[in-house]
């Protein structure tokens, strides 16, 4: 089954800290983007969906190194539908494994 996932920003929360995600796919299944989190640097990203699993994968390109992984939470279809996408998994840093998630609502 194809699954779609918006690109874009997206409300971002991690560890307790709110902010952004921006997602930009590079062709296929890679990206680049962002992560904004109120107070902080921006950190850049790079990544990956997998789309047969509905997966992605994406890591800081600074410092410092975090690692995340998830996925699509809601909707899981092949088009894009009116609704509030929601990606959710852990990320690890020097400090351990925490949660986070990213919505963003897609009215086609």
């Amino acid at each position: 089954m194809s699954l779609y996932i918006p690109g874009g920003k997206w409300s971002f929360a991690a560890g307790g800290r709110q902010g952004s995600l921006e997602i930009r796919f590079e062709g296929g299944d890679r990206f680049t983007g962002k992560i904004t989190i109120t107070g902080e640097p921006v950190h850049p990203i790079e990544g990956r969906w997998d789309e047969g699993r509905a997966t992605i994968y994406f890591t800081t390109t600074d410092a410092p190194f975090q690692a995340f992984r998830g996925g699509l939470a809601f909707p899981l279809g092949a088009v894009p539908v009116n609704a509030t996408y929601t990606l959710a998994g852990t990320y690890d840093d020097l400090l351990g494994s925490h949660a986070w998630f990213a919505q963003q609502t897609v009215i086609p």
